[in-house]
């Protein structure tokens, strides 16, 4: 449900902010406006930096995570 599949702006206000943190949300804001505007790469800008954020966020915990327990092994 706190996907985006929904209505983000129908949601009470603190279910907002926990889809935030929730990259399907995103996702699907750049599939709805790919296939029922036909948006480009400049109008999902947003969108598209900040899934890249959290792919590299969550990239860095896993390098992270992997040389420690590398070290231990």
């Amino acid at each position: 449900m706190l996907s985006g599949f929904f209505p983000v702006d129908n949601m009470p206000e603190w279910a907002r902010w926990l889809t935030r943190i929730n990259p399907m949300r995103y996702f699907m804001d750049i599939v709805r406006g790919v296939l029922l505007r036909g948006a480009g790469l400049a109008d999902l800008r947003g969108e598209l930096l900040t899934l890249l954020g959290m792919g590299a966020a969550a990239f860095g915990g896993a390098v992270l995570a992997f040389r420690r327990e590398g070290a231990r092994g």
